[in-house]
């Protein structure tokens, strides 16, 4: 049936640009953590995926570059290579500038642009210790990632990043991530939690593809098309009816292989076994469960984010993750 997805090769996020774009405009009104966080682990997949930004540039064999209009861009001369233009920042400094889409001819300076991976390019801006960084939409977003940014994109060795934990105040089925799992002893019924946040969001998006369906049996786990924002799948997840913190774990591990197995990069999961289907544990306990999985498979390359309600519970995970 068309809405199971067992894909096996790589799954590139939908509309990546446009989620980039969105989440640092967020950063314009809402300087949490969490929405931070949200901006980088973008930035981390579009490294991940070399996803393509278009760099202004000029190229080495040109003999017209005084004919073009520099807007208060300066150029980075590097020999034997393109010329990159920089952009001269009000508090000082240059900084590397690229493109999330082709620029507009009208409201940009006149140039060449070469498609760069995302990253090569952040690896550029963060190697170059005369740059402050790199701006991305120069006329537009205008993102100014510092090189303690970038440096957060990637790890210190120039790689991309390869897992991510993250803990968000709020729903599942309102985070930006490829897979949203529903999680709960009877995932197509609105009388628990999650389900109903989902069935609320996506409403008869959703409901007429689940109406064909039977509900997943206890400890199976349902692949369907999202149908919500942009994400790719929504993996619904029948919890135990007897819970024990060993056949969670293994739930849980199941979960994150899944998306591992088709291709997936992020993940967004109720706090299973602290609200949904809670084990006698004051341990914030899918955080545990995820990052023993991540130490056993440290190349992954699975950001995951774990929502929680409950103001008690959301501290206690923050103070995990910040031990």
């Amino acid at each position: 049936m068309d809405f199971i997805k067992e894909p096996f090769e790589m799954q590139p996020a939908r509309n990546l640009p446009e989620r980039i774009r969105k989440a640092g405009w967020r950063l314009e009104k809402d300087s949490s953590k969490d929405a931070v966080w949200s901006f980088i682990s973008l930035l981390q997949r579009a490294a991940a995926e070399q996803l393509p930004l278009y760099v202004p540039v000029v190229s080495v064999q040109s003999t017209d570059i005084n004919t073009i209009d520099p807007l208060d861009l300066q150029i980075f001369v590097a020999p034997d290579k393109d010329l990159f233009r920089q952009i001269e920042l009000e508090q000082g400094g240059l900084a590397y500038a690229a493109y999330l889409n082709p620029p507009e001819i009208d409201c940009t300076p006149a140039a060449e642009y070469r498609q760069i991976p995302a990253g090569d390019f952040f690896r550029i801006a963060l190697d170059d210790t005369n740059s402050a960084g790199a701006v991305l939409e120069p006329w537009d977003l205008s993102a100014f990632l510092t090189r303690d940014i970038l440096g957060l994109v990637l790890n210190k060795d120039g790689s991309s990043a390869q897992t991510a934990l993250y803990v968000c105040r709020g729903e599942t089925p309102w985070q930006d991530a490829d897979v949203l799992v529903n999680a709960a002893r009877h995932p197509f019924s609105t009388e628990e939690p999650c389900p109903a946040a989902l069935f609320k969001r996506a409403g008869t998006n959703l409901t007429s593809l689940t109406d064909q369906l039977e509900e997943p049996a206890e400890n199976q786990i349902l692949v369907t098309d999202a149908r919500v924002g942009d994400s790719s799948s929504i993996f619904h997840v029948a919890l135990p009816q007897s819970t024990t913190e060993e056949n969670l774990r293994i739930l849980i591990e199941e979960i994150l292989a899944k998306a591992q197995r088709m291709g997936y990069s992020s993940v967004a999961m109720p706090a299973i076994g602290n609200e949904e289907a809670q084990v006698d544990t004051a341990a914030p306990f899918s955080l545990i469960a995820i990052s023993a999985w991540f130490s056993r498979h440290p190349d992954c390359g699975l950001s995951v984010t774990v929502t929680v309600r409950d103001p008690q519970i959301y501290e206690n995970f923050l103070d995990y993750l910040q031990a």
